[in-house]
């Protein structure tokens, strides 16, 4: 078992916090030492662990100790099951815990996945009571020789609580190989990682023969040697080493969003004063920036504090705190609203042919005309759509059947190759990546999430029905129509 901070008490605690210590103390013949932990299945991981050894000749049927610790009601609603729990009785009523406060018998492990290790101790389930509650006795299986270290079996059901336990403390697993982990951050740069394993490397450096599967991160990687900053801005003196670097600069700093801080040496426009200091020092004066600033969820740094506290609140924290003023959607960043509030609620240059309302840009036009208006019809059933591809789509998977991705794992076939990728990770793999921050709720889609956070957690339904004497109110658009056409307001 896993050694952690614990304080060594020869007894029992009751449910209310009294202690009573066993009439009958632990063997004087044996001592805790600290292991390496074995593999096993529920684990998969190695770490600091400690191990019960014999100090001197245990002979057959000696008693060893009885089983320290907490009295918890496994019945109770509340009840969390852990790895040093214990049921005296079968089918019992509570549990004998001692994570955090027991005897040095919780250190006794199972040879389960040790070779050429067996049992050589017993837990035996005495009929006597000790303050009402029945006890756990250790007694020795067979001879012990000194310096040999004590096992005993935990039972088949005790593996199948520690497997259930590991796979709720770490929810994300690897679909692969058997590591899991409760990060999703951490689950994704593993799969990614065994995916670079595999994969060919052609490319190789003349350099220090380092293989690479991409020509450009082979070129990227010769940068290191020669110090060639090849890649330019062609608005700006700004270059890199790193083509991706390049392309975060020219999105950053020469994108669409306004920008009224003007740098008076190569042109470059800002969102703020910060931004135009930090690009001074980092271009013009060649100071490097410190980006001392971690954050302590997911380990990114950023170079101002303020960078980090919008990282937190937007990603982590999932804040929203820019409403459009014409609508009831919100959002985490000041210019996706914009944005928004451009496509939707300002007058611009793309006018629809089937109701003369106007839009900022072709997204926008596209959108309504899919939701509003559906002039292509197909000629087989009726269907219609408000775009002529998503009509060709219909009629290839509808009436054509043209579904040439086939599912390996059962006789379904599909249109498109993104269609196959989720009906595996749904259907065959009941893969959940998407869990909420606030619950333990899990989902298979990012939608299903958003939809379980605003009705649950936000009890939010924005969109209210507008017709007399109506009080409907939907968390989404489609809802809100739905319910208009089906009552006719």
């Amino acid at each position: 078992m896993n050694s952690q901070e614990v304080e060594l008490f020869d007894g029992i605690i009751l449910p209310k916090g009294s202690r009573y210590p066993f009439k009958k103390s632990v063997s004087t013949k044996v001592k805790v030492e600290d292991i390496k932990i074995r593999n096993h299945p529920a684990f998969n991981r190695r770490g600091q662990a400690k191990q019960l050894t014999a100090t001197e000749f245990i002979a057959k049927d000696e008693f060893l100790g009885y089983y320290g610790g907490q009295i918890v009601n496994n019945r109770d609603e509340s009840f969390e099951w852990n790895p040093y729990q214990i049921t005296p009785v079968a089918k019992g009523k509570y549990d004998i815990d001692g994570m955090r406060i027991g005897n040095i018998m919780r250190y006794i492990n199972d040879p389960k996945g040790i070779t050429n290790a067996e049992p050589n101790a017993k837990f035996f389930y005495t009929p006597e009571k000790f303050k009402g509650y029945v006890m756990v006795e250790i007694c020795a299986l067979k001879d012990i020789q000194p310096g040999e270290e004590i096992f005993a079996s935990y039972g088949e059901p005790y593996w199948t609580g520690l497997q259930t336990w590991y796979e709720k403390e770490n929810p994300y697993a690897c679909p692969n190989c058997e590591y899991r982990t409760d990060n999703k951050e951490k689950i994704y740069r593993h799969i990614l990682n065994e995916r670079k394993k595999k994969m060919k490397k052609p490319y190789e450096c003349e350099n220090c023969h380092a293989k690479f599967s991409y020509k450009e991160d082979r070129d990227n990687h010769l940068n290191m040697h020669t110090g060639d900053r090849i890649y330019k801005c062609d608005q700006c003196i700004f270059h890199s080493r790193w083509k991706v670097s390049l392309n975060e600069h020219k999105s950053s700093l020469h994108g669409s969003n306004q920008r009224k801080w003007k740098c008076f040496k190569c042109n470059s426009l800002f969102k703020s004063n910060d931004s135009l200091k930090n690009h001074t020092s980092a271009i013009h004066e060649k100071i490097k920036l410190l980006k001392s600033f971690k954050c302590e969820f997911c380990s990114q740094t950023f170079a101002q504090n303020g960078s980090l506290k919008i990282h937190i609140k937007t990603v982590h924290e999932k804040l929203k705190p820019f409403k459009c003023n014409q609508c009831p959607e919100e959002f985490a960043k000041g210019y996706t609203m914009k944005i928004h509030q451009e496509r939707m609620h300002i007058q611009g240059n793309f006018k629809c042919d089937g109701c003369e309302q106007i839009f900022h840009d072709k997204y926008g036009l596209r959108e309504h005309k899919k939701k509003t208006h559906r002039y292509y019809e197909c000629d087989k059933c009726g269907y219609k759509s408000g775009e002529l591809n998503i009509l060709k789509k219909h009629r290839e998977k509808v009436h054509e059947e043209k579904r040439s991705y086939k599912c390996d794992r059962c006789d379904s076939s599909f249109l498109a190759e993104s269609d196959l990728e989720n009906h595996v990770k749904r259907v065959h793999d009941k893969i959940k990546e998407f869990k909420c921050d606030l619950c333990e709720n899990e989902y298979m889609s990012k939608n299903s999430l958003k939809r379980h956070t605003k009705t649950i957690h936000e009890k939010k339904r924005p969109y209210k029905c507008d017709h007399d004497d109506c009080n409907y109110t939907s968390i989404e658009n489609r809802g809100l129509k739905r319910h208009k056409l089906r009552e006719n307001h």
